[in-house]
């Protein structure tokens, strides 16, 4: 991974960690003609993926893997879970190292193409069906019942679901 080539002292080197915030302020001005004000917060959203970018050195990383860095000493070994589903909050709390398989169970959105707005609930002709991966959970009379018994069903399959 390119990241790996980016060390702990550079890192350091270049930024502060406001854990209040869970931004990356810089300790240096760098960019064309110094565009990139000391003190000033490093890093852009992305529109898209919701995530905050920094580039190092040339090479564009994800925020909050930066962060652990700086908080952990060590790159994260697997994905970096947001705890609130938020991906642009970056506070270390909302933080943890987990394998893709965790952070793939706590999606809070269902896809856009779905029956129903709410995770885990699709349009039935008598109602709302709640079903967690193959597993049917039963038949409701409204979206929120099946998507209730879908969450506490998946917290109960699931030992890192957060939702």
């Amino acid at each position: 991974m390119k990241e790996q080539t980016i060390t702990f002292y550079r890192v350091n080197e270049l930024f502060i960690y406001d854990k209040e915030t869970g931004n990356l302020i810089r300790k240096i001005a760098s960019g064309y003609r110094g565009r990139n004000v000391k003190g000033s917060v490093a890093g852009h959203l992305h529109a898209k993926t919701g995530y905050n970018y920094v580039s190092i050195d040339n090479i564009r990383l994800l925020s909050h893997r930066v962060i652990w860095l700086l908080v952990h000493g060590v790159w994260p070994v697997n994905q970096i879970d947001h705890l609130n589903g938020n991906r642009a909050d970056n506070r270390i709390e909302n933080l943890r190292d987990v394998p893709r398989s965790t952070n793939q169970q706590n999606r809070h959105r269902s896809n856009k193409n779905a029956s129903c707005a709410l995770l885990g609930v699709s349009k039935h002709r008598y109602g709302y069906v709640a079903k967690c991966g193959n597993k049917y959970i039963g038949l409701f009379k409204t979206e929120l019942d099946a998507h209730e018994a879908y969450i506490k069903e998946k917290r109960q399959m699931h030992n890192g679901c957060t939702l």
